[in-house]
């Protein structure tokens, strides 16, 4: 089974014209460059694009959308890329109507045909009607892994929460989650932080257009187990206000009070 291709969207008003694409083992990258007006509230919205891209720190240190695709035999991956970068503008820029994808809903039997190709030792069961629980670990940690039919698309996810009750700690997360997001692939990392002292971490990666469903709700959670496992303890050592201003100061230089260090941080996370 392979899933739906969305139409070609209009860029917004935050896209600009160079896409940069290239391959890697078994998938595609690409990424564009994108001014993003309340990043906070992007990467907080980020579990509501269901589409493989993510907001990531470019090397440059910037902000930018990262589209990562399984490649397959007789596939326009690149093509699809594009779409799903088009679709990520328009998500951005607030036009729901063009960011969501096909309504062709997927059936639980489909996706459980999926999961069937999981490793034997990660259990997994129907949760209600709307999608299914799988029970897995790696690197020594257990998690259970929400996968849900979402339009045309399967979204694999897991979420925890820890404290952010400083700005430094809540800019701290954002930072991690944005430069990890380059690192990790195909899962990504949205932050939510409350005023009750708290942040909502979700992990989360949408399934691969183009190939075989077995292999994109394999991959991504896979990846998604693997993000979670190898993060979750640097998220929570970020949630403590020393850890968190060490964490800035590396990042911005070590006159991080300074003028040069606040412009940086300023520049990466507006207010």
């Amino acid at each position: 089974m392979t899933a739906a291709v969305a139409p070609m969207l209009a860029p917004s008003r935050f896209m600009r014209r160079s896409v940069r694409v290239r391959p890697e083992a078994g998938m595609l990258v690409a990424t564009l460059s994108a001014q993003v007006p309340g990043l906070e509230a992007a990467l907080a919205r980020q579990p509501e694009l269901l589409a493989p891209v993510k907001l990531a720190a470019s090397a440059r240190g910037d902000t930018e959308l990262r589209a990562e695709l399984l490649r397959a035999r007789g596939i326009d991956t690149e093509a699809l890329a594009r779409r799903a970068l088009s679709r990520a503008t328009a998500w951005l820029a607030g036009d729901a109507a063009d960011a969501m994808p096909d309504a062709n809903e997927l059936h639980a039997e489909a996706i459980a045909a999926g999961l069937s190709e999981l490793p034997k030792a990660w259990a997994w069961e129907p949760r209600g009607e709307d999608g299914f629980h799988v029970h897995a670990t790696a690197f020594g940690t257990s998690v259970r892994i929400l996968v849900e039919g979402r339009a045309d698309t399967v979204v694999a996810s897991v979420r925890s929460a820890v404290p952010a009750a400083t700005a430094d700690t809540r800019e701290a997360l954002v930072r991690f989650a944005l430069e990890t997001n380059a690192r990790v692939r195909l899962a990504r990392i949205g932050v939510v932080a409350s005023d009750e002292g708290s942040a909502r971490v979700t992990w989360d990666a949408v399934a691969s257009p183009g190939v075989a469903l077995e292999r994109a709700l394999l991959a991504a959670v896979e990846a998604v187990v693997g993000a979670h496992a190898t993060t979750r303890r640097a998220l929570r050592a970020l949630s403590h206000a020393a850890v968190a201003r060490a964490y800035l100061d590396a990042r911005c230089g070590a006159a991080a009070h300074g003028s040069a260090a606040a412009g940086a941080r300023a520049r990466f996370l507006p207010a």
